[in-house]
């Protein structure tokens, strides 16, 4: 399942092209971190595709689920980098000890320590997300911050009808009140 969009033929008050979005970021604009981080992501759909579109549920997941991975990624490589460096640490002052012991002699017989190479981290480790960042990662808090956007009427659920005996997919749709909600951001 890849983007699976349906165009929106609607009035908005701005072309998505100028959205000014930052991911996944629109503090203090709906009151909830979730619903927030829940909009832009929706938006954002929109802003790569050049028009506002609705979003299946499931590509929306697969999304977070994706970026979920990249973060949890990043936190193996970070985590990999300060045991190097802590193993570096120990052995330098082990080191520096020896030689201060053997008079410098142990420089002859061993070699000295040398400091760790800083690792190429991942793209996602620029990604605020709120939904990500809560310790295992839950998408049933971006699913709790959707709720509240249908909830206040600025996005809709649709269930739409797909190709062939394929089963109906649920898609989520932004209204043009929450882009009105998010353009104090531009």
């Amino acid at each position: 399942m890849k983007n699976k969009t349906i165009v929106i033929n609607e009035q908005f008050p701005i072309l998505a092209t100028d959205l000014k979005l930052q991911k996944y970021g629109a503090i203090d604009t709906l009151g909830s971190s979730k619903a927030e981080e829940a909009a832009v992501r929706l938006l954002m759909f929109s802003k790569d595709k050049g028009n506002y579109v609705g979003v299946s549920w499931a590509d929306i997941q697969h999304v977070w689920i994706e970026e979920y991975m990249e973060i949890r990624k990043a936190q193996e490589i970070r985590n990999a980098y300060r045991e190097k460096q802590w193993k570096f640490e120990s052995s330098k002052k082990a080191y520096k000890w020896k030689m201060i012991f053997t008079l410098g002699i142990a420089g002859l017989f061993i070699t000295k320590p040398t400091e760790p190479e800083e690792p190429q981290m991942p793209a996602s480790d620029d990604i605020f997300s709120v939904t990500l960042m809560s310790g295992m990662g839950r998408i049933d808090d971006l699913a709790n911050g959707f709720a509240r956007l249908f909830e206040e009427g600025l996005a809709l659920l649709k269930s739409e009808p797909q190709e062939g005996d394929a089963e109906a997919l649920d898609y989520v749709y932004p209204t043009p009140a929450l882009v009105s909600k998010l353009m104090r951001l531009a």
